[in-house]
Formats: structure tokens, sequence, C-alpha cells
């Protein structure tokens, strides 16, 4: 592999083409830089694409050409070459990225799994030199850019669900739910949209995409009737998760900070945007058990509501034309988050989308079927979930576990340990240990804003507010006296008096919302489910932990 740089200027093109030979018309992959600008690209027709760029150059900054010549390079490698860099340096690189994200491509082809990840390695060694970065491969998909980045290839699953997304963009209609389980994609799909949405007004290349003749249609389709730019912005109602995509949005070409919106934020705008894209939308709120009454009230009085009447999803139908929510009703964990129902109705007037194929955790379809069927009561004994490329184990002692996840972490980064919400929190001092079980003791997270990537995390127990919408390669779950096995039922159940989160609790009465049976389980399942490589667990009830361990034998 040879990689060769440029002055990126017209009178470098004939030093160019002399240094390039049989390169001339074969697959070359090729960095564009800038002070703070950088773009990937990949052509077979290496002059006339420099030309193209060059004729551009006064809105990017860029100074230097680099190609990257590789004689075993054929047009499918070249793409998906392409596709690595984008992902691997957007994250690291100290400046904005210029690429929109139609070209980003994920397919298999010969010789895709040895000859060719052997050979980006190799390839990565001499752009790591070249470019001063410091990170690992394994470092760099560990940071909340790689996981929430616009550049994603997304699965046929998701593809289908962009596509129908684009035809509800040029209907009538003002909303459509996409509705997904925890792990499916709703939160990479949400970011593409708004990727693809920002960048309505630029060209784009359809020979490096791997979008349908049809889908690509209808993004012309969608410009054309957007002439002059969509407004858009994502609303996301979870503050940790929210602040993560902030940081996120500024290295993007096309996205800032400010496109990233809590529902309160949505109330200051004073015209309505044309497109709100809302992730976790079953966490919009009703003025119940919330944090910041005054903030909450303010919203919808700007929105020209009424106060006790009206609720966040109000605001944002007042302010915008058309809204993409993605939903899902079993991560609904406090009273204040919407009842279902206000999204039943929404699902009447237009019929809601589905992802069902399972992105994040190994364990694939048998580990959800059995988390599903142990909180429903369902087991159906050993033999029934096979876990054969998950790591899965329960654990009799507590102190083993957190020993064990923080091992985890030394060997991929990215593991901690979190409990349900079955201890008191000393929030007032962030020195005492909360926690405690069998002579040990613990604290939760001392952060509430990413927790995850804070220093010290690894020592403490996080919760469902921290982590909720982020993803872990382990997790340790610590099982609280809320949730115990019943021998005389044979199910799971809710111990109401040793849930201790009194702002998540459900009020007594309320004739709509979530319960707490739906509280309680709903937080441990979404716990339990961001372990992408594996999950550990300890149970406070030693009948629960029997139970576990009887049906995965």
């Amino acid at each position: 592999m040879e990689l060769k740089s440029f002055p990126f200027s017209f009178d470098s093109l004939e030093a160019l083409k002399n240094s390039i030979g049989k390169f001339e018309n074969r697959p070359v992959v090729y960095f564009l830089v800038g002070t703070k600008s950088f773009y990937v690209g990949e052509t077979t027709r290496v002059l006339s694409r420099m030309r193209s760029h060059l004729k551009n150059k006064s809105e990017c900054g860029f100074k230097k050409i680099y190609l990257i010549l590789e004689d075993r390079f054929n047009k499918s490698a070249a793409l998906d070459y392409e596709s690595k860099f984008i992902r691997y340096i957007s994250p690291i690189f100290d400046g904005k990225f210029m690429n929109g994200n139609l070209g980003v491509v994920n397919h298999d082809y010969y010789q895709k799994e040895d000859l060719y990840e052997e050979l980006f390695h190799d390839c990565w060694r001499y752009i790591k030199l070249e470019f001063s970065f410091k990170q690992t491969l394994a470092e760099i998909e560990n940071m909340d850019f790689f996981k929430f980045s616009p550049y994603k290839s997304l699965n046929e699953d998701q593809f289908e669900a962009l596509g129908d997304i684009l035809d509800f963009i040029l209907s009538k209609d003002p909303n459509q739910i996409v509705r997904g389980g925890a792990g499916t994609g709703k939160s990479i799909l949400a970011i593409y949209l708004i990727k693809l949405l920002a960048d309505s007004k630029d060209e784009f290349e359809v020979f490096n995409t791997e979008l349908s003749h049809e889908i690509l249609m209808k993004i012309v389709a969608v410009r054309a009737k957007y002439t002059n730019g969509i407004r858009a912005a994502i609303v996301v109602p979870v503050a940790p998760l929210r602040e993560t995509l902030k940081k996120a949005f500024r290295k993007i070409s096309g996205l800032s900070a400010d496109m990233v919106l809590a529902p309160v934020d949505v109330s200051k705008s004073k015209e309505p945007y044309d497109i709100l894209v809302v992730d976790e939308a079953h966490r919009l709120k009703r003025r119940t058990k919330i944090t910041g009454y005054k903030a909450y009230d303010d919203a919808l009085i700007r929105s020209g509501l009424t106060v006790g009447a009206h609720d966040e999803l109000d605001v944002l139908n007042v302010k915008s034309k058309k809204k993409v929510l993605f939903y899902d009703h079993a991560q609904t964990v406090k009273a204040s988050d919407l009842p279902k129902e206000r999204f039943k109705d929404l699902m009447k007037e237009r019929p809601p989308l589905s992802l069902l194929q399972q992105m994040r955790v190994q364990g694939g379809g048998d580990f959800i079927k059995f988390v599903q069927d142990l909180f429903n009561g369902d087991l159906q004994g050993c033999g029934n979930y096979k876990l054969e490329n998950y790591d899965f184990k329960v654990f009799d002692d507590v102190n083993e576990m957190v020993q064990a996840i923080k091992a985890r972490d030394e060997e991929h980064g990215l593991c901690r340990t979190v409990a349900g919400f079955a201890w008191p929190w000393n929030k007032s001092d962030k020195e005492v240990n909360d926690i405690s079980i069998g002579g040990y003791s613990f604290k939760w997270n001392t952060t509430n804003i990413d927790w995850v990537n804070s220093k010290g995390a690894v020592n403490e127990i996080g919760c469902i507010h921290t982590l909720q919408g982020y993803d872990l390669n382990y997790v340790g779950l610590i099982i609280g006296s809320d949730l115990q096995y019943s021998k005389q039922t044979g199910r799971v159940e809710v111990v109401g008096e040793n849930f201790k989160d009194t702002k998540a609790k459900p009020i007594v009465g309320t004739e709509e919302g979530v319960t707490l049976d739906e509280v309680v389980k709903n937080a441990y399942k979404t716990l339990i489910l961001r372990g992408m490589k594996g999950a550990y667990i300890y149970c406070v009830d030693r009948e629960l932990s029997a139970y576990l361990k009887e049906n995965l034998a």
C-alpha cells in the first residue's frame, strides 16, 4: 500500500497524474484535508474527481490531497474502506467532517473477513502515523461519537423504514411513529435521518450509495419539496443522551449542537419546525412528579397551551409541521412519561412503522426472548434459549460480579455496573455509599451527565436514568429486592415497598399511564439489554437467582 499526498490545487494535477500511473482508472480511496476539515472519498477516476472537488475548494478549506493506492483494491473493497475511514476518522479528527451519509456502505464481498480486514488494519497503521492519531480502532469503537454517528450503514429493516419515512414527509400527515424494542437501531435511524435532512440542499453522488433507486428518487422529491432546505431538529427528552449528541453534532458538517433539543427548547422557536425527529419519544413528559415544574409550565405557556391540560407532545405539535417519533413503550420508566394511550391515538391516524432486527445484543433473538419471557412470567425452561455468542452469567456474590465487570473493562473498555432503584439515594453527599449488600457497599453514580464515560464510573453503580440510550460492552446488573420470584405464582413479581425511586412511582388511583409493575420491569429490561457482548447478573432475592440459573442451565 502507498499513501501519497499532493497540495489541493489545480497546479498539482499534472504531478498527481504522473505519480498514480496504473491507478488512474482503478479504485482509489482518498482524503481531502484542511486545518479544520476532512473528507473521505472513493473513485475509479481520480483525476476527474479531483477536478470536480477543486471547483468547490473555496467552500471547504482543503489544503492537501491524500491518495491510498493499493493493488488489491476492487470496487467493493474501496467502497468498504471509504465507509470504514469515515466511521473511524470522524470521531477523532479535530474539526468538521464534510461527508454526507449516503455513501456509507456495509456489504459482503470476496475475502472481506480475512484478506481485506487484515489489510485495513495495515492501512490504519499508515493513516494513524501520518495524522498523529493516538487511538486504536477498539478505542474509537468505544467512543460516544462512534456509537451515535450519522455515518452508519442501515440494515434492511432500517432501509425499509427510511423509505416509508420519506413517503410520510411527502404526505400531508403530521405524525409518523416508528416502533422498536431495545437494540433495534431507533437512535441510529433517527440520527441518520436528521443528517439526511440537514444535507437536503446539497448534491449527492448516486454511484457512491447503496440506497435503492426508489429511495433515491424519494430523496430527490423531498429536496424538491423543500427547495430552501429543511428546518429540522432532533428532540431528545433524556438529558444525558442529549448532551452526548450535542458533542457529536458539533463535529459534523450540516449539523450543530443547537439542532439537539430538549422538549422545552422547542417551545422557544418563533416559527414551527418543518420536521422534528423525536428520539426516545416514550420519555416525553406530562405534569406528574417532574423536576423543574417552572420550565415545564413556561414551555406550555410559550406555546399557547394550558398548564395542566396539555403536555410536551402538545408543545411539539404546536411548534412543528411534521414529527417522526421513535417509540418503545417497554422503555417507559417514570410516572411522568406520557401514557401509551397518547401514542395509540397517533397510530390510528397513520399506521406505525416497526424495527425488528436486533443490532446491539450479540446474543440475538434468543437472549431478547429470554429477557422478555423472564419479565412476562413465561420462561420455558433450559434448552429453549441458546446464548452461544453471548456471555451471560448469574453470580452468587455481588462483589465477585463487580470485580468481573472491572476485569472486562480492562479488556474491552465501556463495561459498567448498574442497579435497580431498590436503595435510597443520598444526593446531598456524594461520598456516601448508599448501596449495601452482604457486607459490601457501593456508591450510586456521582454525575448524571455522560456518566458512562465519566472518570471513576467503573467504580460506581449507574441507574436507569444515566444509562438509558447508551450501549455498553458488558453490563453488570444488580437486581434489588424490588423484584422477586414467587414460587406460588411461578412469576417474577414487583415488591412496591422496596422500590425507592419516588419520582418514578406512579400516583395511586390515576386512570391512565404507566403502572408500578411496568416502571420497575421496564427499567430492568432496559438495563439488562445495554450489554452488547455480555450481561452479568446478581439478584438480592435468592429465589430469583435460582430461577434464572435453572432456566439457563
